[in-house]
């Protein structure tokens, strides 16, 4: 979850070019060689300013008519069509949507929505491979101040401490309740953290994820059992330990399944014998992807 290796930006002056001409017929638009280069150079700003919404990247430098050119040209970017290449090579660079974590990855967002940002709607880094449903809530939205900047997937670099918290609460009758939330104070990248939680909120994580927690629990629930059963409490908190670590070495830090066991490990309530009824009660509806 978050983060992207950034692809390759070294044929984005020809992708540019192919997406404006045709083999046979009339070609949308007769791009120039100045032209070109001054979408470049546009590509040039977007990085330098981190990807991120700005009334700078909004305003076009192209001619309305070649603006609405590359708007209309990610049709291109898609299968069967001219561009049909760069799609299929931004959605392997991704196994989880990085909105979500869901292991469905089958759509493009324009990270700036082609909408408004028109001059970078075919432009690699602005194309975020995610699940259908973060697409969808998504949709083109822009944000209006800084902290709405969802993270820019190709180009923020997040802190490398764990700010991505779970907080598990057992109720009475022992049903588990879990919330996700950004720890701003973990690191110095207050701002940056503050749109890490902005972006649960936005894709609803907190809801979405309760299939998947459940789904994700009920493998584990016989390795509970044989760490329980070996040497109760102290034995499941420390089986809880290490599988967090697996998962920091296979998701990350920060992703949701991470935070989850390691908040786990440190619930008395839970490893002390509550996760029987927590994981006994597990119930499975529509969530992630």
């Amino acid at each position: 979850m978050w983060t992207l290796d950034k692809p390759d930006t070294d044929d984005v002056a020809a992708q540019l070019e192919r997406a404006l001409s045709r083999d046979r017929g009339e070609a949308p638009y007769k791009l120039t060689v100045p032209e070109r280069d001054a979408v470049v150079a546009r590509y040039e700003e977007y990085d330098a300013a981190g990807g991120l919404a700005c009334a700078a990247l909004a305003k076009s430098a192209a001619a309305p008519a070649l603006a609405k050119a590359i708007h209309d040209a990610y049709s291109q970017v898609q299968e069967g069509a001219r561009l049909e290449s760069l799609r299929s090579t931004l959605k392997s660079g991704a196994q989880l949507c990085p909105y979500c974590s869901a292991p469905t990855i089958t759509d493009l967002d324009h990270y700036l929505p082609r909408s408004i940002y028109k001059d970078f709607a075919i432009y690699p880094r602005n194309l975020v491979p995610s699940c259908h449903p973060c697409n969808n809530i998504k949709r083109a939205f822009d944000p209006k101040i800084d902290a709405e900047n969802l993270i820019q997937p190709y180009l923020d670099q997040l802190p490398e401490v764990p700010f991505l918290v779970a907080t598990t609460t057992l109720s009475p009758r022992g049903a588990l309740t879990v919330v996700y939330w950004v720890d701003i104070g973990a690191a110095d990248e207050e701002q940056l953290l503050k749109r890490a939680q902005f972006q649960i909120e936005k894709f609803e994580l907190n809801d979405r994820f309760r299939t998947a927690i459940n789904v994700f629990l009920a493998g584990l629930k016989d390795a509970f059992d044989l760490a329980f059963g070996a040497g109760g409490g102290p034995a499941l908190s420390a089986f809880l330990g290490k599988t967090t670590a697996s998962h920091v070495s296979a998701f990350g830090l920060n992703d949701w399944r991470t935070a989850l066991l390691r908040s786990l490990a440190a619930n008395d309530e839970f490893c002390s014998g509550g996760y029987q009824q927590a994981l006994g009660g597990l119930t499975f509806g529509n969530g992630m992807a």
